[in-house]
């Protein structure tokens, strides 16, 4: 309510009271909201330092005000009941078709309203065109391509009566028909492939809402179910599954905005999205802007802001945004035919127990390796310096998989693993690669202890002694931090290749021959067990 039109208004204020007390700057709400201590005048920005001053000084002052003849400030309303008797608001009614003075012109009702227009201008249409010229004008408009010479032959030949009406329901049935005409309603959908906005998200299934509007226009499906199909499609019954995957297809029409995911404040994101389906909504099947009452009672259409927050709750409901740094959006699967969802839910229930059956093998797998007490770093665990490429070309790998150098980039590519949960003691150090005739022949594994380093080179062209891992030695560590093992790929004349490190304990002083055949019996029906448990889990 605050108007600045004149002193007086200045003085009124607004809601919040008086903007300013002439000689007091410091009782004046203008200030505040200038210094950003309240509201925060102008929203785009705070003004510099020297144009506050300005304003403490003028109302310093007294706020003069040369403007004179001040008047009572009234303020302005907006008769919404008023603006609702405009005749765009009102139902539709009926109109007796005009009678025309040129008949023979007209063929339909929509033809005699436009001639009795005309003959009301004292307009002359404009004559028959040439067939050729109207052929062109039909694939033109209908389908947006040009007619063949052969098309074009034929319809010359054609003398029948009802030829234009055949070839107007020809260019109908083609499927050029909704490609052509389906792009309009894509504009007024927003219709992309991508969110915009801070960092550009993929739709990766838009294309699908792409097809469902040019197959409605092509189907000539109603106009008042294409518009309930895509506010609230999913909520809509069907008949079987194809209407119903239609029906939640339709509704990415709500979704197809360009939205900032990145927005940090997720209620104000929440929000952002929800206004932006707001004024999609309003602009496409009202032809009105719905957003403007998101602040305030709409200035020119009848429309409060009570009404926009109704609405804005109903979208609220639903459930759109997933948490996240950077959000995202719900998805849901399509309906498919009963029997394939009866596989479908057969395979969700299979995969859930062998999931429970794996995370069990997983449990026992730790366990076993700890009566081996040994310690097991996956590549996934290393840090990487340069660029590394995951794979899971070659099976029997560890964890989720491996990774490899690319044969690129030698001598400036590390991965460092650092054994946190390592105890002070002795420790057999192994590398798990998997072996090829690709592979670099002298691998520099450098295994940094607090005794110093010590480099161990290995040839990945021949398959590891242990399965999986091949032994780099035995080393002492004493479960610092400083310890780590680094594997490069320096000199080397092939693939590097990187799956594991692992550390066994290994007895300080050296064994007996009994204790060592003891230890390597029992250490090899470890070593069974563990390779029949990553046996199931595979």
């Amino acid at each position: 309510g605050l108007l600045l039109d004149s002193r007086a208004g200045l003085l009124t204020g607004g809601d919040s009271g008086a903007a300013l007390v002439p000689g007091k700057p410091e009782q004046s709400l203008l200030l505040e909201s200038l210094r950003f201590e309240s509201f925060e005048m102008p929203p785009a920005g705070k003004l510099p330092p020297e144009i506050i001053a300005d304003f403490e000084t003028w109302i310093k002052m007294g706020a003069p005000d040369p403007r004179k003849g001040e008047r009572k400030v009234v303020k302005e309303t907006i008769d919404l009941e008023k603006g609702k008797q405009f005749w765009s608001f009102k139902p539709v009614q009926k109109h007796p078709v005009p009678q025309v003075a040129d008949a023979d012109w007209s063929h339909t009702d929509i033809d005699r309203f436009i001639r009795a227009r005309q003959e009301q201008q004292r307009l002359t249409p404009v004559s028959v065109a040439e067939r050729t010229t109207l052929i062109r004008r039909l694939y033109f408009d209908l389908i947006g391509l040009p007619p063949t010479p052969a098309q074009i032959d034929q319809f010359l030949n054609d003398k029948s009566p009802d030829s234009v009406a055949r070839l107007v329901d020809e260019l109908l049935a083609s499927p050029h028909f909704g490609e052509r005409w389906g792009r309009y309603w894509l504009d007024v959908a927003r219709y992309s492939q991508s969110t915009g906005g801070g960092r550009s998200l993929l739709y990766e299934s838009a294309w699908r809402y792409r097809n469902y509007v040019i197959d409605a226009f092509n189907r000539d499906k109603p106009f008042h179910q294409f518009i309930r199909e895509q506010i609230a499609g999913d909520l809509l019954d069907s008949k079987d599954y194809l209407q119903q995957r239609e029906q939640f297809i339709a509704t990415a029409f709500l979704l197809l905005g360009p939205t900032n995911y990145e927005q940090q404040d997720k209620d104000q994101l929440q929000m952002d999205v929800i206004d932006e389906q707001i004024q999609t909504v309003g602009r496409a099947f009202m032809a009105m802007t719905l957003g403007c009452a998101r602040c305030h009672d709409h200035k020119f259409d009848p429309i409060p802001a009570t009404d926009y927050y109704a609405l804005a709750g109903i979208f609220r409901s639903t459930n759109v945004l997933t948490p996240g740094n950077v959000s995202g959006w719900t998805k849901r699967s399509l309906p498919v035919p009963p029997e394939q969802q009866y596989q479908r839910d057969a395979y969700d229930q299979k995969l859930a127990s062998l999931t429970s059956q794996q995370k069990q093998m997983q449990k026992q797998l730790k366990q076993l390796e700890q009566q081996r007490n040994s310690i097991t770093l996956d590549d996934s665990a290393a840090t990487l310096v340069g660029d590394w490429k995951q794979s899971t070309f070659m099976k029997d790998f560890i964890g989720e998989g491996y990774i490899h150098d690319q044969h690129q980039a030698k001598g400036k590519k590390l991965v460092k693993f650092t054994p946190k949960q390592l105890k002070s003691g002795r420790y057999d150090v192994q590398l798990a690669y998997n072996s090829a005739a690709s592979r670099a022949s002298r691998v520099p594994v450098t295994i940094k202890t607090a005794k110093g380093k010590h480099t161990v080179y290995v040839n990945q062209r021949v398959e590891p002694t242990d399965g999986a891992f091949a032994s780099l030695g035995q080393f002492e560590f004493t479960g610092t931090k400083d310890e780590e093992i680094i594997v490069s790929n320096e000199g080397t004349d092939g693939y590097v290749i990187v799956d594991a490190i692992r550390f066994i304990s290994a007895p300080a002083e050296p064994a007996t021959k009994d204790q060592q055949q003891a230890a390597v019996t029992e250490y090899k029906a470890t070593s069974l067990k563990i390779a029949e448990k990553k046996k199931q889990l595979k």
